[in-house]
């Protein structure tokens, strides 16, 4: 009788270490997608930046060719 509450007491403690091992993992992999995320929109927000200097500049290079020739 004793062996049986034993082994019940000791899946019941494993069971609580699983859930614990996978809200620890759950709280990683959000942390993680977070950070990931947060680069990805940073990298794009660079690149949108870098596209708009970059037709800015080309735009103020074909004003000041025409302002030449005038």
């Amino acid at each position: 009788m004793n062996s049986a509450r034993d082994q019940i007491l000791k899946a019941q403690n494993e069971m609580k270490s699983i859930d614990s091992e996978v809200t620890n993992f759950h709280q990683k992999m959000a942390a993680s997608m977070h950070s990931l995320l947060k680069a990805f929109t940073e990298g794009f927000d660079a690149m949108d930046k870098a596209k708009s200097d970059e037709v800015n500049d080309i735009q103020t290079e074909k004003m000041e060719q025409e302002e030449k020739t005038v």
